[in-house]
């Protein structure tokens, strides 16, 4: 039977092979399984085949190895992000052993035997890089398996404390300044990822990446992510305006410090940049590096050889092409094409499709599980190239994106407040089309063995054009009791006559809107660092400098009317706000700055480092609006009208100027011993802002000084190689904006009034974090315990006052004390004694005390109290899994239960919980077919909004065959064969709920055709090599095996090389 991609087979695992993974055979054909253990039966998903060879992953392991533990981390299976948590170390020290064994023997015919591998001396928290995705929700963690769900991940065991630190912060400032996460599905919301790469002297350097040019409150950010990792260096802001999960972007601004971060390796400095490739086990690399140096025992008299690739075989074509259409109109189309020829490379990517593609992957894996909030279509077209000689290096790209949303939402939301809730319903259209060019460019010259120079232009234009209309209603009673569906009585020209309204005794109030708006962004950056080294012993010193500069241009216009069923005008009928407005709003920003770092061995595995950064940014902003409630024939289709510049309307106006003085002071010091590690540092942060502001009549020039300070403290203790405990404490403090500080209102919006507040004082959060895992090999039992606890004071909360006659908001930010949370979690994973079932336990509990401010009443009579929600959820996971030769099946589910209670709200209190469980199957047929098909179902109970509890089932199913030798495959796909999926989106805490429902295609039919392309050397070397020993025979001719291998190895044109 001819393997195809998306079969399922069962294997046993004979060895390891290229990469790690496993070896089994099918039908006397190699497939290499990703994630499997020698010895082992497993369950597995072929994921590309090649001419001689496949390549597959685990789905079950049916009768797994003795080597096979317990995973130590509470996020392992959901978490994507590991792939050997389930692996004794020793056995991936083996594995990796006979990885180097196996290529001597097989590729270089040599019967030398490897050595033992040295092991590391710490596997935990080694990593000096982490990429965070972001989900809608604000959720900052990593993928779901085979997902692009964002599993919240609290605490890594991989990555280095200030990496957990940033997530945190990122976290914090997206819900306190209401920043929306990504969306891959619809296209929408700012930011993507979080990237932290840090060096072995504890400090870090952090990139936001986001879909678009800004973030709102971009200081505030800076802020949160200085005290949470109080030895950064640098806080860059990537832009990525591609439709889907890629990470890195197009172009990068930094906000604060540098653009870089300097490590020291084996006495030797680099400059890393955010898309720089590096190490990520620093102590690793260096022992690697001085074994080698032991091994070679060097006397100054040996004889270097410089080994090249034979004339005409560093040079080829590799890409892959993949295109589909279905059912429901949907298409989709990519490739990738490289070009390299010796030190030169041309590479040419492309895209189209309507299906919010989850990326470029060349096809495979089994089908999707798919949300569509919206409809998407999306273009893209991108060049890359870069060349060397021996002193200096170029490179560079050019990228453009187009993408088309049509997003209709309907949506009803609740508030709960202590005297009656209050009621809205919503229908929203939009329409957005976004336009984006980037370019840049890197030049590094290295005049000399001490010394490097790095100079990286960035350009980038985008430009945004939208279209937006909405109805809403907002009602002092639920609505639901009067009509089945109160969003049909939402337009204002069905509900004017009350004797046609039903809903009329309860309104509050009834908005009609629509929206057009353009946005164009220029901006440019450039980045200068210098680097001498002062010995080899890794004393160095770094200069960075860096200037930015951003224009961008918006212009929107706005038509509203809204009707105010509970306030009467003079006359005694309903007021009525009517607003067509034109504004204008450009911006302009620059930065420069400038860092001089020196770094210091001062004993074995002992760094101290000092570093001074000096930083200033300058922003404008100047706010115009226009009314144009003066021109009647005026309309979102038509042109301006002449002679409304007269209009300017100055209390809705606002005009901003800022100057940011930054300098920072750091110092810290880290040991590295064979039982313990600590690290300790202190950073020094005195900050000087100014800030010119106007608003109508309101004027102020305003200064502000501030000193901050974070310390912290990170104490590992290992027990053995099994077993570690770590516990850390790290305090940061957050500064308020100063526009919240001026005491001002902002009614540009009169449904979401703010007033500052100049008595806000900074916050300062503890957070604490116990760790401990064990395992015993043996029986293949694991245990991991942990522990969190975070406090913050004087937190920064907003104090809200509801108006019950317009449905409107006033928003003041205050401080206020009482918020902290406490995490635990236990979990447990065991093989039963005759290894063909495994059962994995994961539990938890999580308690959250937040403390806000609710209003009732309104002037002289309001009253403010402190409310107190809590929330204590319990969990518990459960996992089983079978496997024979030809059918695979597994079982999973949870279940998880709430307690939530609000203080002076005791009607809202609930015990929600939700339960899910889920079958997958896998059939391997004839014919190099496949056929793969999961099924699940998640239940919600307990909510006392009866539309929350209800049961979701989706079930997909694909058939795929490859042909050609692996080099094509086609592949039917059917999502949502029972059309059970929504696009609801819900949210229900004790202060309030709210449901969303989208437009979207999920039930629909898919054929794929994937065509591979690889081609390495010329057609006369080819030739000529195919006379030589080793590549004459079967298989490894042009386009064999051994061709297919680099590729499969590399994942791009480095190995073919």
């Amino acid at each position: 039977m001819e393997l195809a991609k998306n079969q399922e087979h069962t294997v046993t695992i004979e060895g390891y092979g290229e990469g790690g993974m496993g070896v089994a055979r099918i039908d006397g054909r190699v497939v290499f399984v990703h994630g499997a253990l020698r010895g082992e039966k497993c369950r597995v998903l072929i994921l590309k085949t090649l001419k001689s060879v496949a390549f597959a992953k685990v789905l079950e392991v049916i009768e797994p190895s003795s080597e096979r533990i317990t995973p130590d981390c509470p996020y392992f299976p959901r978490c994507g992000g590991c792939t050997y948590r389930h692996i004794r170390y020793e056995e991936e020290l083996r594995l990796k052993r006979q990885r180097v064994q196996d290529n001597l023997s097989r590729i270089g015919g040599s019967d030398v035997t490897v050595e033992e591998i040295l092991g590391a001396q710490d596997t935990l928290h080694y990593r000096n890089k982490a990429q965070y995705p972001v989900s809608k929700d604000g959720a900052v963690g990593f993928y779901r398996a085979r997902t692009h769900e964002v599993i919240e991940c609290e605490h890594c065991l991989l990555v280095r404390p200030e990496a957990d630190a940033a997530a945190e912060a990122l976290r914090e400032y997206m819900q306190s300044c209401r920043v929306a996460g990504y969306d891959e599905k619809t296209g929408r919301g700012l930011v993507r990822h979080l990237y932290i790469r840090s060096n072995a002297a504890g400090e870090s350097l952090v990139c936001v990446l986001v879909n678009g040019d800004k973030l709102p409150k971009e200081d505030r950010l800076v802020t949160l992510l200085r005290d949470a990792c109080p030895k950064c260096t640098g806080i860059v802001l990537g832009t990525n305006t591609k439709k889907g999960n890629v990470i890195l972007g197009d172009r990068y601004r930094t906000l604060w410090g540098s653009d870089r971060l300097e490590d020291t390796l084996c006495g030797k400095t680099f400059r890393l940049s955010v898309p720089s490739f590096y190490q990520v086990n620093h102590e690793q690399a260096e022992r690697l590096y001085a074994k080698a140096i032991e091994y070679a025992q060097l006397t100054g008299e040996e004889t270097v050889l410089d080994l090249t690739v034979k004339k005409g075989m560093n040079q080829g074509w590799f890409g892959n092409a993949d295109v589909a259409g279905g059912t429901e109109d949907r298409y989709m189309g990519r490739f990738m094409l490289n070009r390299f020829v010796d030190k030169t490379q041309v590479s040419v990517v492309g895209s189209a499709n309507n299906v919010n593609d989850q990326g470029f992957s060349g096809g495979g894996g089994p089908p999707r599980w798919r949300r569509n909030n919206g409809l998407t279509a999306t273009k893209m077209l991108g060049v890359n190239f870069a060349t060397q000689t021996d002193k200096l290096e170029l490179g560079g790209s050019a990228r453009y994106n187009y993408q088309d949303g049509d997003i209709a939402s309907i949506g009803s939301t609740e508030d709960f407040l202590p005297n009656g809730n209050s009621y809205s319903n919503s229908n929203s259209r939009q329409r957005n089309k976004a336009k984006n060019f980037n370019a840049d460019f890197r030049m590094e010259w290295k005049p000399d063995s001490m010394t490097n120079i790095i100079f990286r232009p960035n350009f980038s234009y985008g430009k945004t054009d939208n279209l937006s209309n909405s109805e809403s209603g907002t009602f002092n009673s639920d609505p639901y009791s009067l009509v089945s569906d109160p969003n049909n009585w939402l337009n204002l020209e069905k509900i004017l006559n009350p004797d046609d309204d039903p809903l009329r005794s309860i309104r509050i109030n009834a908005i009609n809107s629509g929206s057009l708006s353009d946005n164009k962004s220029v901006s440019t950056d450039a980045t200068l660092q210098l680097n001498r080294k002062l010995n080899d012993k890794g004393r160095n010193v770094t200069f960075r400098g860096r200037f930015g500069y951003t224009n961008n241009d918006n212009n929107q216009y706005t038509e509203s009317e809204t009707h105010y069923f509970q306030l009467l005008n003079a006359l005694g009928g309903d007021s009525i706000l009517v607003r067509n407005q034109y504004i204008t709003t450009p911006t302009k920003n620059y930065n420069y700055s400038a860092q001089l770092t020196y770094s210091e061995p001062i004993a074995r595995a002992t760094f101290l480092q000092f570093s001074y950064q000096f930083q200033y940014k300058y922003s404008e902003s100047d706010k115009t609006t226009y009314d144009l409630q003066g021109f009647p024939d005026w309309g979102l289709s038509t042109q301006l009208p002449t002679g409304y510049e007269e209009h300017a309307v100055d209390s809705l106006g606002k005009y901003a100027e800022y100057r940011y003085y930054n300098h920072d002071a750091s110092v810290s010091l880290r040991f590295i011993r064979e039982k313990y590690q600590l690290s300790a540092g202190m950073s020094f942060q005195p900050q000087h802002s100014v800030l010119s502001y106007k608003r109508g009549d309101y004027m102020i020039d305003t200064t502000r000084n501030v000193f901050n300070f974070a310390p912290n403290l990170d104490l590992r203790i290992r027990f053995s190689k099994v077993s570690q405990l770590r516990m850390t404490y790290r305090g940061r403090s957050s500064q308020p904006s100063m526009e919240n500080l001026l005491p001002i209102v902002d009614n540009s919006n009169p449904q979401n009034v703010r007033i500052g507040n100049p008595g806000l004082k900074p916050s300062f959060t503890h957070n604490m974090r116990f760790f401990y895992n064990t395992y015993n090999a043996e029986k293949q039992r694991g245990i991991m315990s942990h522990v969190n606890f975070s406090a913050t004071q004087n937190s920064i909360s907003n104090s809200r006052v509801y108006n019950s006659e317009t449905g409107g908001w006033t928003t003041t930010p205050k401080n206020i004390n009482g918020n902290w949370n406490a995490f635990g979690m236990f979990g447990f994973n065991t093989a039963l004694p005759n290894k063909k079932y495994t059962i994995n336990s994961f539990s938890n509990a999580n308690y959250q005390n937040n403390v806000a401010y609710l209003t009732s009443g309104k002037g002289a009579d309001a009253v403010e109290r402190k409310n107190t929600t809590t929330n204590l959820t319990l969990g518990e996971r459960l996992n089983a899994a079978y496997r024979n030769d030809w059918f695979e099946f597994g079982l999973n589910g949870s279940i998880s239960y709430s307690i939530e209670k609000d203080k002076l709200t005791p009607d809202n209190n609930q015990e929600p919980y939700t339960f899910s469980y889920g079958a997958n199957t896998q059939i391997s047929m004839p014919w190099n077919m496949t056929l793969s098909t999961n099924i699940a179902n998640q239940s919600r109970r307990g909510y006392t909004d009866s539309s929350m509890n209800r049961n979701e089932l989706i079930w997909n199913a694909q058939l795929s065959q490859t042909f050609l030798k692996g080099n094509a495959t086609v592949s039917f796909e059917m999502y949502d064969i029972l059309k059970k999926q929504s696009n609801i989106s819900r949210s229900l805490t004790a202060s309030g709920r709210s449901v969303y429902e989208y437009n979207g295609v999920n039930s629909y039919c898919m054929l794929h055709f994937i065509y591979r392309l690889n081609i390495f050397g010329s057609k006369a070397a080819r030739d000529k090599m195919q006379g030589r020993r080793g590549f004459g025979g079967p298989g490894f001719g042009p386009g064999g095996s051994a061709g297919e291998e680099r590729e499969a190895g590399s994942g791009g044109n480095g190995a073919a090389l």
